[in-house]
């Protein structure tokens, strides 16, 4: 059908020319209808070059600032953006936009689509300042002029919300999320493909706020309708309840976490190779949630197989392959396997300290997890020498007993000490962390409070001082 309308276009504009001229305003009219043959045919760069043919008679024929010619430069504009060309179309845009302010009469909706249409080309061209003023502009033209709940206001907040998160603004992107998504349902019901993007935004959006309870109820949804319209094995389907997953696994449920993520990597191991990103990264969650319910003969069997694909995918020295040692050796920690977790963690020591700087966040986590493990072997002297390395590297660096990287510091070298039953020490490092915890705001309830409290209880029985013990007891150090 295509190649007929196109040999009818060429034949027209044969005739055209002969008959008229090749600048004549039928000649033009001919084109314009050749270049929309092309275009609906997806010969994006044949439509784009009669348009600029168009576009050349336009400004000959009638004027810069003719209400065809703003228009021909409008269309021209979307199809160099439809290849990419977004420099051109901005160029384009931007000349129309000026034509359509100065001409005379009503020319709103034209502003508004040819102001909407410049905020998508500076966005696509990463102008995001630039971007988001267009759009906020175009929105609220669209509020005036067909009102708040009309589907075209809508469906211009899309682009708005992505480039709000984009730039981290999610308050921002919360309100138009939300506002889409109502509009959306009642519209068109649950299952509507516009309905279920506008509350994948809202899920994306409610994630960044750490609104775990918002993005679980609507991951729920959506997951449900997606195994309405799509199936349970849908691509679609899989990342949603990939996203419910992490939703429940961030408030801590992971027995209702562990069956989605099961179910996603098993989609994922027919479907992707093995050392694909998101098979790596529900592989990571997944052992994850396992050692939360202490289900650790399944998380090391996972955390074995991912081990093996980044030792041969990256080597076995890599960065990420190291972070997945360090697991397999908190897996062992776990099942007081100690022996073992210290061979994989003197490793990872090693050449944590052979290809970083000794004051690297990376270097200075190995010591406190090999710390952890010597002082369970009663290594007492060698755990608290690194446990004292760490915290000797936070205090010159300047930081604030405040800092959460000293309170952890701060908490494995009470830990060490208390091991080692050097009371002393264990109770100079416990006062010094709760009065850096109550400086820093942190409540009776809080768990880093509720640890200390109960360190400092420990430290109160091996000196034998049970008023201390009962005063600690009622000040929460029970839990």
């Amino acid at each position: 059908m295509f190649e007929e309308a196109e040999n009818l276009g060429k034949r027209l504009v044969n005739v055209s020319e002969t008959l008229y001229g090749s600048e004549s305003i039928v000649t033009l009219h001919v084109l314009f209808y050749l270049s929309g043959v092309y275009e609906k045919s997806g010969q994006l760069e044949k439509s784009r070059d009669v348009k600029k043919q168009v576009l050349g008679l336009e400004r000959k024929l009638r004027s810069p600032g003719h209400t065809e010619t703003l228009y021909t430069m409008t269309e021209l504009a979307q199809t160099y953006y439809a290849l990419g060309e977004i420099d051109e179309a901005i160029t384009l845009q931007l000349e129309a936009l000026q034509g359509y302010r100065n001409r005379e009469g009503d020319n709103a909706m034209k502003i508004m689509g040819t102001v909407f249409d410049l905020a998508c080309s500076y966005h696509e061209a990463s102008k995001l300042e630039d971007a988001r003023l267009q759009y906020e502009e175009a929105i609220s033209m669209s509020r005036s002029l067909l009102g708040d709940e009309d589907e075209k206001t809508i469906a211009k907040l899309a682009p708005l919300i992505a480039l709000y998160t984009e730039v981290d603004e999610y308050e921002l992107a919360k309100d138009l999320a939300y506002e889409t998504l109502w509009f959306m349902e009642e519209a068109h019901g649950d299952d509507d493909p516009a309905t279920q993007e506008a509350r994948r935004n809202v899920i994306i959006v409610a994630t960044s706020l750490d609104k775990w309870r918002d993005a679980e109820r609507q991951s729920k949804k959506l997951v449900a309708s997606l195994e309405r319209t799509h199936g349970t094995d849908h691509a679609d389907t899989i990342d949603a309840a990939n996203r419910l997953a992490d939703c429940l696994k961030e408030q801590r449920k992971y027995s209702a976490a562990e069956p989605l993520y099961t179910r996603v990597l098993n989609y994922n191991r027919i479907h992707l190779p093995p050392e694909d990103n998101a098979t790596i990264d529900v592989m990571t969650s997944l052992i994850f949630t396992l050692r939360k319910l202490e289900k650790y003969p399944e998380a090391a069997t996972l955390n074995q197989e991912l081990l093996t694909i980044q030792t041969n995918t990256l080597g076995p020295d890599h960065a990420t392959t190291l972070a997945t040692t360090a697991i397999k050796a908190t897996i062992l920690y776990a099942q007081k396997r100690y022996p073992e977790a210290a061979a994989l963690e003197r490793h990872i020591l090693t050449t944590r300290i052979s290809t970083l700087d000794p004051s690297d966040p990376a270097t200075l986590e190995a010591k406190h997890n090999l710390a952890h493990t010597y002082s369970k072997q009663g290594k007492h002297e060698e755990a608290a020498v690194l446990a004292e390395d760490v915290y000797n590297v936070y205090e010159e660096q300047g930081l604030e007993d405040t800092d959460e990287d000293m309170l952890d510091a701060m908490e494995v070298l009470r830990d060490v000490f208390i091991a080692a039953r050097r009371w002393a020490d264990a109770r100079g490092m416990v006062d010094r962390e709760l009065i850096a915890r109550q400086i820093g705001k942190k409540e009776k309830g809080d768990d880093g409070v509720i640890a200390a409290l109960r360190c400092l209880e420990a430290v109160a029985k091996g000196e034998r001082d049970e008023e201390e013990v009962q005063e600690v007891r009622e000040m929460g150090g029970d839990g």
